[in-house]
């Protein structure tokens, strides 16, 4: 069972929002929402208000807690997008672009900035059509991709999925 920040709050007295408070240690809030469940929070303002015991009390700017969740998404996008697509470069197999042509010449392949790109399957769901693709089988493709058109970061995507191989110099390989 996974706990929510808001269940954690209630049974650890507003603690559930702990990580807030470790990125904006000068913030007296925890939950920042004005129903977060955070009575240190409530007694902190309830003094500043009504006492002179807390005469200051210093919160976050929006944007710096926008962007901090903004850096959170993305990190939590990051690691999703590598549980999906694990084929890692440092594994990936390498060739120098002549050991490649020749060892994919039979192949549905074109390299795309220095990768090798299995196209087979594809070819025919292409938006420009499949002679497209095909005239670039065992071809560099990479100023078709990148310069003549703009491909969406879901086409981008996608040749990322198909990556099959790394192009290096032979002072790499």
């Amino acid at each position: 069972m996974e706990w929510s920040p808001s269940q954690i709050a209630l049974i650890w007295s507003g603690e559930g929002y702990h990580n807030f408070h470790h990125t904006f240690p000068y913030d007296y809030r925890n939950g920042i929402k004005p129903l977060d469940w955070d009575p240190t929070k409530w007694i902190i303002w309830l003094l500043h208000t009504w006492t002179d015991q807390i005469p200051i009390i210093k919160k976050a700017k929006d944007e710096d807690i926008l962007k901090a969740r903004a850096r959170v998404t993305l990190e939590k996008a990051h690691e999703l997008y590598d549980q999906l697509y694990p084929q890692c470069e440092k594994i990936m197999p390498r060739f120098t672009k002549d050991e490649a042509l020749h060892a994919f010449k039979d192949k549905h392949v074109l390299l795309l900035d220095s990768y090798i790109i299995n196209v087979d399957g594809f070819a025919s769901q292409h938006p420009g059509g499949e002679k497209l693709i095909v005239g670039y089988f065992g071809k560099d493709a990479t100023k078709a991709f990148s310069l003549l058109n703009h491909h969406s970061s879901h086409a981008q995507s996608l040749v990322k999925e198909r990556r099959i191989a790394k192009i290096v110099d032979l002072v790499e390989a």
